[in-house]
């Protein structure tokens, strides 16, 4: 889940996020890299994984990660001559 989002007006879009694991941070990275209609960009940046013990055996709770898109200006804004 997203915790927080900043935009920018050309398009940029940043936000702090919450996975389950790491895949789930790697998922979610090929999910915006696929969605090529609307994002010219996409970055995860700062993964780490919050971890939690029961017993002896260790295990992720969370992964805290950031997210870096920049998206087409056109969903945003159409020119009078398209």
């Amino acid at each position: 889940y997203f915790t927080s989002f900043t935009a920018s007006r050309d398009g940029g879009l940043n936000m702090s996020a919450v996975g389950k694991d790491y895949t789930s941070v790697a998922r979610q990275l090929v999910a915006f890299q696929e969605a090529k209609d609307f994002i010219l960009m996409a970055k995860i940046s700062g993964a780490n994984a919050e971890t939690g013990k029961i017993g002896n055996k260790k295990f992720i709770s969370k992964t805290v990660f950031n997210a870096q898109l920049r998206l087409d200006p056109k969903i945003f804004i159409k020119k009078l001559n398209e």
